[in-house]
């Protein structure tokens, strides 16, 4: 038995697998429709999502405290796109009027701005939450859903994003 773990994440035209163990092969796999693996980048990525393509997400391999981000347009070729300062490793969700929420433990961002020299982001104040960790974020019909260990909370989404939209 190895000490694998694996993470699968859909994409065009395939799966993605990232592998990060004590033994073994480490990276990122494809897994097309027809069953051809490929190793398609070096680094376990830990974290991909859609926004206008597609992204991911690994700690830096130079030492220092931040997150690579890279971009691909079906998870083939991956090339990087932008640096980020922080050891923490966020989630992203793209809600359905195409604004890209961030979140992380408790704390919920809204990214107005998400470039390869800018990303800008609002601390979005729902009170509700308070200390819980939050699990996954979704919006529907203009309502801002906030899963947690804890429950469900909900709110108007441009209330919700306040000034930051």
């Amino acid at each position: 038995m190895n000490d694998f773990n694996y993470y699968y994440h859909a994409v065009p035209g395939g799966i993605l697998v990232e592998a990060n163990g004590v033994t073994g092969q480490y990276g990122t796999f494809r897994i097309s429709t027809t069953g051809e693996v490929s190793k398609v980048y070096d680094y376990f990525l830990l974290k991909v999502f859609p926004y206008q393509g597609l992204y991911g997400m690994h700690y830096a391999v130079d030492g220092t405290y931040a997150t690579e981000i890279v971009t691909s347009t079906d998870g083939t070729n991956w090339t990087p796109y932008a640096r980020a300062n922080a050891d923490a490793i966020l989630n992203f969700k793209e809600l359905e009027q195409g604004q890209l929420i961030a979140y992380w433990n408790a704390q919920l961002l809204y990214i107005p701005q998400f470039g390869p020299d800018s990303l800008t982001t609002v601390n979005l104040n729902v009170h509700e939450i308070g200390n819980n960790t939050i699990t996954t974020v979704a919006s529907l019909d203009s309502t801002l859903y906030v899963g947690t260990l804890s429950g469900l909370f909900y709110r108007d989404l441009a209330e919700a994003l306040g000034d930051g939209q």
